[in-house]
């Protein structure tokens, strides 16, 4: 995974509300609504955390009638958490080359 990828999924996850959206979402798919009653939000401020989410792959989106669904990219997250693990291994070898 490219370095700038790793640094823009960890800015998704630096906002409290993004990481609460996720651990919701960890329990099943759930619709923007339910999610804002959850959280205590209103949906434009859900709409808006989400599309940050969905700009680094984190969710998925089903359209049900008028209704979208969205659901954990659990291959995206666990992807780009052990990308981070592999950060140290590349940081080092930069550093021995200076």
């Amino acid at each position: 995974m490219q370095m700038n990828k790793i640094v823009e999924f960890h800015k998704a996850l630096g906002d409290l509300t993004r990481v609460r959206i996720i651990a919701l979402l960890q329990q099943g798919p759930l619709h923007g609504q339910a999610i804002a009653g959850k959280l205590g939000l209103k949906p434009p401020t859900i709409t808006h955390h989400m599309a940050k989410l969905r700009e680094v792959g984190l969710i998925r989106e089903r359209r049900d009638k008028n209704t979208i669904y969205f659901s954990l990219n659990e291959k995206i997250l666990e992807g780009s958490a052990m990308a981070i693990l592999s950060v140290g291994g590349i940081v080092k070898s930069s550093m021995k080359t200076k």
